[in-house]
């Protein structure tokens, strides 16, 4: 059977998703996305997805793939029969044909990066727009000795310390850092990530103890303890997904921009 392997550029707001991944009787982007794929094309088809977000995470830019049976439509009108069944949280911003040479792309196993941003806010009153998408701070936060601590987290380390309880005992945990940094933009402090992957739960328990760093309850070399660490979930504060969000997964010879017309 010759078929069609589209990829996609995925961007939600997951305050009303459970996750990325397909869960039984609870909504999901793979869920609505294999549900609105059935309508436009008329069959069932699997959606593989880069990365794998939590309840409430947002994604600017999440690459999911699919194939149906060889057909006529091309990029455009995919999008936009998708996104007119989409509700309003959920859009394709872009969409691709993956050529013969290509059809064995996968988009988790394939990604060289993934870069990911949590964002607090430490206005004294938090202005009602960002209460989804922001994680709001009692207290004034120190950006600087925040972006101390984050800059100990470049290179390789096992971050077992800040693993989910999703995180078997048998899953390797070291990962390499690429980019590490905080910054701030008025009473928006922005803590971006990039690693070749990530642990359960690992950018929110990060985040956390950036948090007390910022507040000066912390040493920012509280981070080398935990990184030396060889307990799992040794640090055990999960900040709130809603802060976080997936911005952005590269893979190798700008492999995307070969397919996307955008």
């Amino acid at each position: 059977m010759i078929t069609t392997k589209y990829l996609l550029i995925i961007s939600y707001d997951g305050s009303n998703f459970h996750g990325s991944q397909l869960q039984n009787d609870l909504r999901t982007i793979q869920g609505d996305l294999e549900t609105v794929i059935e309508k436009v094309f008329g069959v069932f088809s699997r959606v593989s997805l880069s990365s794998r977000t939590d309840s409430g995470v947002h994604a600017e830019f999440q690459v999911g793939t699919f194939d149906v049976e060889k057909n006529k439509l091309d990029s455009f009108s995919v999008r936009s029969a998708l996104n007119s069944y989409l509700e309003e949280d959920i859009r394709i911003m872009d969409v691709g044909v993956l050529t013969s040479d290509a059809i064995f792309f996968d988009p988790r196993k394939d990604a060289i990066s993934r870069e990911y941003v949590y964002i607090f806010n430490d206005s004294q009153v938090l202005h009602p727009r960002f209460r989804d998408y922001v994680y709001h701070v009692k207290g004034k936060l120190n950006e600087h000795i925040m972006n101390k601590g984050a800059s100990l987290l470049l290179g390789k380390h096992d971050f077992i310390a800040f693993a989910g309880h999703s995180t078997s005992i048998k899953d390797y945990t070291v990962r390499e850092v690429f980019q590490s940094t905080v910054t701030r933009t008025e009473h928006f402090v922005h803590f971006s990530i990039t690693s070749n992957g990530f642990l359960h739960q690992q950018i929110r328990r990060i985040s956390g103890l950036l948090l007390q760093i910022g507040l000066g309850k912390k040493s920012p070399d509280i981070i080398k303890h935990y990184l030396d660490s060889k307990v799992r979930g040794e640090f055990t504060n999960v900040l709130s997904p809603k802060g976080l969000c997936l911005k952005n997964i590269k893979y190798k010879d700008n492999f995307l921009q070969k397919f996307l017309t955008n």
